[in-house]
């Protein structure tokens, strides 16, 4: 539950924030407002798939994460970014790691959440980019990508799209931090590094040598 999330934030970072949360019906007018104090909820925008009044400036494929279910996820991922540091470099691979950095801070502090919730894919999503890691990752080697500076191109893997069509049709959007994720979970299950340290890693270059990522 989120209030359990923000315990265990605490668990790592004693300061912090102790938000109030509070719920309202916003009449589809806006979805979140999260700060240090506040955490307002538009509960209209959470109703999930059967609702009978749906955003309507929200594509499908991202509204499937408008539920109950990722509502934790998606503010504690926002709150626990301030303890990120940010990696040094205008690579893809920097942008993939503190990805990466997010979602193991969020996994830590939502245990019991699905990785598919927390990253926020379909089930069906999440097996297909397992069963198909090899691939994924021989694209992003054979073509390089993972050392691109171009703004245009790293959106093509780390921002919201139905489908990453470079590596093929199913391939889920923002692919690129879900290889960051597990670059960082290797990391971190390698060095035994504490989720504080990892989070405060500025060497990209360093956490994926160590990491000796392979999938499979």
């Amino acid at each position: 539950t989120l209030e359990d999330g923000l315990g265990r934030l605490k668990v790592y970072y004693p300061n912090a924030p102790s938000p109030v949360v509070q719920t309202c019906v916003t009449g589809l007018y806006n979805d979140l407002f999260i700060s240090n104090e506040h955490i307002m909820i538009g509960m209209d925008f959470f109703v999930g798939p059967n609702a009978t009044y749906k955003p309507q400036q929200i594509p499908n494929y991202i509204l499937q994460r408008y539920t109950i279910e990722h509502l934790a996820a998606s503010i504690l991922q926002f709150i626990s970014s301030q303890y990120i540091a940010k990696s040094k470099g205008d690579a893809m691979l920097a942008e993939m790691i503190d990805y990466g950095k997010s979602y193991y801070l969020l996994g830590k502090i939502l245990p019991c959440t699905p990785g598919n919730i927390l990253i926020g894919y379909s089930e069906e999503e999440w097996e297909d980019i397992y069963e198909n890691d090899a691939i994924i990752w021989a694209n992003f080697v054979q073509n390089e990508w993972l050392y691109e500076t171009d703004h245009t191109m790293k959106q093509r893997f780390l921002g919201e799209r139905p489908n990453v069509y470079e590596i093929g049709d199913k391939c889920p959007g923002r692919i690129g931090r879900w290889v960051g994720w597990e670059i960082v979970e290797a990391y971190a299950e390698r060095t035994g590094a504490s989720v504080q340290d990892i989070m405060a890693e500025t060497d990209f270059n360093k956490i994926f040598t160590e990491s000796k990522y392979k999938p499979g």
